[in-house]
């Protein structure tokens, strides 16, 4: 998978370089309501991201949030979140990433972020482990879920359509942890699982974009997953026991 996290590195450093300039420059020109954003800086980060993946690589389908799908039907296909984190750009909170994320037909194949003001690449390959600035990545804690800090990732059709089983997961989480974290940035959020900084990360209906590279990162970091069911509950651990203490609370 060389050229392959050659390009997808490649491609989140490009729009990397225009999310810097407009992170000092202030807020980007664009639509903001309620719970979303959309702005022109997310539509020149996708274009840097999708042009890089498809001149690597033209036989590959791309799957973007602003354009959709681009490309042939084939058996690989990039998913690309171009700017998680535009709300944080706009508002000037630093924390924001770039993902990719390969898939094949049994799942995600290879991921990569990159948080461009820690200058953090993340990269994981299926069956090959994770790591950060290429030094391997180990999930694990030694805190406690009620001395802990876990991070709540809900999607936009969480927030839209089931606001009441958000509320639910997010009092339960209040009640079973120190501290419930919404960055609304989730690739920055795996990345500090994936490296032993939350004791979990748990998504509520996630949003297709930034969830493949973040799973895989988390997993091949040696996190214990319960991927999301039917619940649409997700829950991504440190440890097993602090999963199943996650579950128990929010059963």
């Amino acid at each position: 998978m060389n050229d392959e996290r050659t390009a997808a590195i490649r491609a989140c450093e490009r729009a990397a370089a225009i999310s810097l300039d407009a992170f000092r420059d202030g807020r980007p020109a664009g639509e903001y309501d309620g719970d979303d954003a959309k702005t022109d800086l997310d539509e020149r980060c996708e274009e840097a991201v999708v042009s890089t993946l498809r001149d690597a690589f033209p036989d590959d389908r791309v799957l973007a949030e602003e354009r959709g799908a681009v490309g042939p039907d084939a058996d690989r296909e990039w998913v690309v979140d171009p700017l998680d984190g535009t709300n944080n750009v706009a508002a000037g909170v630093p924390m924001f990433a770039h993902a990719v994320c390969l898939r094949d037909a049994d799942g995600p194949l290879l991921s990569v972020v990159y948080e461009p003001l820690a200058d953090d690449r993340y990269v994981a390959e299926r069956g090959a482990g994770a790591t950060v600035n290429g030094v391997p990545l180990t999930a694990g804690t030694d805190v406690s879920l009620s001395a802990g800090t876990v991070s709540l990732v809900p999607g936009l059709d969480a927030v839209r359509n089931y606001p009441d089983e958000l509320a639910r997961v997010e009092t339960a989480l209040e009640g079973a942890c120190k501290r419930v974290l919404s960055t609304w940035s989730p690739c920055v959020d795996w990345g500090l699982l994936a490296r032993g900084t939350l004791e979990a990360v748990v998504t509520v209906f996630p949003d297709v974009w930034e969830q493949p590279a973040g799973s895989l990162l988390a997993s091949e970091a040696g996190a214990s997953v319960r991927e999301a069911a039917r619940d649409g509950v997700g829950v991504y651990a440190a440890d097993a026991a602090t999963r199943d203490a996650v579950l128990d609370t929010l059963t």
